[in-house]
């Protein structure tokens, strides 16, 4: 069944004004944007655990080697170990006045 004319007209002229309606624009979180909480993660190609402050800048983050605290385990309790007192510190800190965020 073939269509007539008038339909096919009217699919072209949706489409052109398909093309011409403005494009809504959504606001997206940057692919690298940094997260502020700290953290640890797993590295296992590098067999460590990297633990991150979440603030920008050098010295923000540190390295635990399964190799030198005796694998896998221990350095999941050291990367434990090490967030309980990163979040310490960052309830002493907003206590006094100064927050993670003014640190930014």
């Amino acid at each position: 069944m073939k269509a007539s004319k008038a339909s096919l007209a009217m699919k072209v002229a949706d489409k052109a004004a398909a093309k011409a309606a403005p494009k809504k624009l959504l606001a997206k979180r940057p692919a690298a944007a940094a997260s502020t909480d700290p953290k640890w993660g797993f590295e296992n190609g590098r067999q460590q655990v990297m633990c991150r402050t979440g603030l920008p800048g050098e010295g923000q983050c540190h390295a635990i080697k399964f190799a030198v605290v005796g694998g896998r385990k221990a350095a999941a309790a050291l990367g434990d170990k090490w967030l309980a007192a990163e979040k310490k510190n960052e309830t002493l800190n907003s206590s006094r006045g100064s927050t993670r965020a003014a640190r930014l």
